[in-house]
Order: C-alpha cells, then structure tokens, then sequence
C-alpha cells in the first residue's frame, strides 16, 4: 500500500507540473465554460478512478468505509446510534450512509457517496470563492495526492465539516443572518463529527449578534440533546472519549522522540490542555480580526482551527488535513512560490505515505533515539517531522494572509 500510494503521489504531481506549464494556454477562464469543464474535471480526476479501481480492477473499500457500513447497517436495522451500535462521529451520520444502501448494499457505495459528497462541496466552493483561476484550482484540489487518496482511495467523511461551512456562508452571503450560521452549524454538528463545536466559540467572540447566534444553535442543540438524553442518558459523549488514544504525528511525538523521552506523550492532560489552547486561540484570533468580513474571516478560522489540531492534540490523525484542503488550495496556492508549491506537494506525500508506513508496523510508537537506528523507524520519524513542519508552516502562512486583510483594513 505505501508503494501504491507512492506511485499515485508521483503521478499526480507529474500531472500537477504539466497543467502549471500550459494553464495559461487553455481556455478554462472563460465563466460560461465554469459548469462543464467542472463536469469534466470530476469525471476524470474522480469517477473514473472511482470506476477502474473499484468496479474493473475489483478492489474492495478500506480505511474507515468499512466501519461507516457496519454502522450503516446498524442503523438500518432500526438500531440506536451509540446504545445499539458505536460511532466515532455525530449522532445522524450512519443514518446519513444508510442512503446510498438503499440502491446498492456495499461499502463501495458508501465511499461512492463520500465521493460524490466532495465533488459537490467543491462545486459550492467556486461559488463561494469566485475567481478568475477557479478551473485551474479545481483541477490543482483534485490532483493533489492527499485529496486523490483520502476520497478516491479512503472514501474519509472529513471533507464534510468544510462542506457545512460553504453552506453557511453561501446563505450568509445571501442574508447576512447570523441565526441561520448557528441553525446551520448545529445541523452540521449533528452530521459531521463533533470537532465542529471548536468552531463555535470564535464565532460567538466574533460577532455582533451573539443572541441571535446562540438562538441559531439553541433552536437545533437543545431538541437534539433532549432526545438523545432521554434514550440514551449521555452515551451520546462517547465519540469524545477517541481523544484518550494518543495517534501520530504531533507536536508532542515529534518532541518526544526528540527529547529521548523527556518530553511526555500518552497523559491526557496534553488533550486538556491542546484543547485549552484551540479554544484560546480561536477566540483570540476572533478578537483581534473582528473587523475582517465574515466571510473571509471564517475560511481562515476554519483553517487556522485544525491545522493546530493537527499540531498540538495527541489524537489527531493525517486525515484531519482532508478538513482544510480544499480551502488553502482555493484561498492560497496561487500566492504560494514555486519553492512553497514544491514544498506543499512534498507535504502532501508525506500526508498520505505517513499513515500508511505506520499503520504497517502496527502503529508503534517511538521513544528513544537509539529507536531511529531501525531504518523504517527512521523512515517514519523523518515523515512524522515532515508533517509537523508543513503544519506550522501552513499556520504562520495563514497568520501572514490575515494580518494583510487587517491592515487592509
């Protein structure tokens, strides 16, 4: 798998290159051309692969496909999430699979659905983001190695959480009500995975209308958490207790190995206090920015949230980075270097080839640094690094674009 996954990686980049070379001689700018070269891009970089991986070549669904159809199939059952059956994300999300079930009962049409999930996310997102290099950027998102390998490979749910944002600033373009963001991030809240929630407090710090936000969230949080009580008491916490598994990379492996040892790994109170400072952050950020529109303030709040998830919380997994994709390609690639975008395809690689070397030695976890003297462990110690690095990286860059709308300002 890491060799497969490393040939995939290698090609797309190579395909990256040469739409970069002859971007400036295609006619894919032109906005009544928008909807069918969008058509066009999907169809080669998403359902063919889809169709010659799964259907000609027969490969089963893996990663997390399998466990969202055991769910699903619990769920169709007429099973209670989280009482009948036990589920890493939000309460409706097996519900939500159970759909494409209906036509096909296989987890191929699950990750199917998760596919086609992201083509549309990524359709609202030119709308959201209307520029004159949207075709350009289609096509960079869908060749990118961890976008390719997290859908078309993995079939991962965590391009979802960005979807629920698209949909609440289109509607927000169009009304400016920060009643219908809360409603809408409480709906999403109860699709997606509960992360969404770190969002909520540097929204309330930004805002004027914090009753009306609050309402928003009321009117959806307090049925829902009513009716989950009453059939299930606080079971409906237990997707919180995954942050008690620490997973790699993070800040603090990286130090870990680095201090040989020193440096703790593993106690929970690091989940405490990584979240204390995501909170802290996040309202931080939203006081300091409040006079930034709302619409370009949330993209980068989105971004900036989990790219230091991904940093400082022991728990979080590569696939996290699926969660803000999308967004730094359409609000940065075009500002990056040519030595960043070779940077940031290296970091791609690293995102997707990471995983899968640990998870093929049964995903130990280093300590010491007579570890690195195996070859492999070094070979996943120098990922694991190549990570955090492009992590912190992508963070201070993000910092950079906002202190330029503030001082814009």
């Amino acid at each position: 798998m890491v060799l497969l996954k490393l040939v995939i990686a290698i090609l797309l980049i190579l395909t990256s290159y040469i739409f970069e070379k002859i971007k400036d001689k295609l006619p894919y700018s032109l906005p009544s051309k928008e909807g069918t070269n969008f058509l066009l891009f999907v169809t080669i970089f998403r359902l063919l692969p889809f169709i010659l991986i799964f259907n000609i070549c027969q490969f089963d669904a893996r990663s997390d496909v399998q466990m969202f159809y055991d769910s699903a199939l619990s769920a169709l059952k007429g099973g209670f999430v989280y009482r009948d059956f036990p589920t890493a994300y939000s309460p409706l999300f097996p519900y939500f699979t159970t759909i494409p079930l209906f036509f096909v009962n296989s987890p191929k049409s699950i990750l199917f659905q998760m596919v086609m999930l992201e083509c549309f996310i990524l359709w609202g997102t030119l709308k959201l983001f209307k520029r004159t290099e949207n075709s350009i950027l289609t096509i960079l998102y869908l060749l990118l190695p961890t976008t390719f390998v997290f859908s078309v490979l993995g079939g991962q749910e965590d391009v979802l959480m960005w979807g629920v944002l698209v949909v609440v600033l289109l509607v927000y373009r169009f009304n400016h009500s920060f009643f219908w963001v809360g409603v809408l991030l409480g709906l999403g809240l109860l699709v997606t995975k509960f992360l969404l929630i770190l969002l909520f407090p540097g929204i309330f710090i930004y805002t004027k209308s914090k009753i009306k936000f609050l309402a928003g969230l009321l009117v959806v949080g307090i049925p829902s958490l009513l009716f989950l009580y009453y059939h299930i008491q606080l079971d409906f916490l237990s997707p919180i207790s995954q942050a008690n598994d620490p997973r790699l990379p993070n800040l603090w492996s990286v130090l870990h190995v680095l201090s040989n040892g020193i440096s703790p790994f593993g106690p929970k109170w690091l989940n405490w206090f990584g979240l204390f400072t995501i909170l802290f952050g996040s309202c931080f950020l939203a006081f300091k920015y409040r006079k930034i529109d709302f619409l370009t303030f949330l993209p980068n709040l989105f971004i900036l949230i989990f790219i230091w998830l991904m940093v400082i919380q022991q728990s979080s997994l590569t696939n996290y980075s699926y969660n803000f994709m999308m967004p730094v390609v359409f609000l940065n690639y075009m500002d990056f270097s040519l030595n960043q975008k070779i940077a940031f395809f290296i970091f791609n690689i690293a995102l997707i080839i990471k995983p899968a070397v640990w998870w093929g030695q049964n995903m130990i976890y280093l300590h010491h640094w007579t570890d690195l003297l195996i070859p492999i462990n070094f070979v996943e110690f120098s990922l694991e690094i190549t990570v955090v690095i492009g992590l912190l990286y992508l963070l201070f860059f993000q910092i950079k674009k906002l202190n330029v709308f503030l001082i814009d300002k």
